[in-house]
């Protein structure tokens, strides 16, 4: 090796330097496994009208005025109406644990959310397994 002229490595050197050039952008460019956001739950979607028992045997009570499922959103919204006098008109929930007051027009509205699960339907959070229309006459 002392034998050969000292300019010969250095014409190795550019030749490196180029090299490592072409070699970088195709390195860049190499594919990569991808990653994927998961698609959200259905299962929200899908409560069904049986997992709230809706009674008539308080005092006032009657039917829903209607009872509706919408699964139009991310989640299925399920919207309870009772309607009777101005003032003592209410929804009672889980068997007088609570209920939805203060109607001004006779007309009280409770909306509920089906959970992440698709198993119960909840009011703030909180599962909801009766509910009774109470409008006294």
């Amino acid at each position: 090796f002392a034998s050969q002229p000292r300019h010969s490595i250095a014409m190795l050197l550019p030749l490196l330097l180029l090299l490592s050039l072409v070699t970088y952008p195709v390195d860049s460019c190499m594919a990569t496994p991808g990653t994927s956001t998961p698609a959200p739950s259905t299962a929200c979607r899908n409560c069904a009208m049986n997992l709230i028992r809706v009674t008539t045997t308080g005092a006032g009570g009657k039917p829903m005025t209607s009872d509706n499922i919408d699964t139009s959103g991310t989640c299925a919204m399920r919207t309870m109406v009772c309607t009777g006098a101005a003032g003592q008109t209410f929804i009672e929930m889980n068997g007088g644990l609570g209920g939805t007051f203060g109607d001004t027009n006779g007309v009280v509205t409770v909306v509920l959310t089906c959970n992440a699960a698709g198993t119960e339907w909840q009011l703030m959070g909180a599962p909801v397994t009766q509910a009774e229309c109470s409008a006294p006459p």
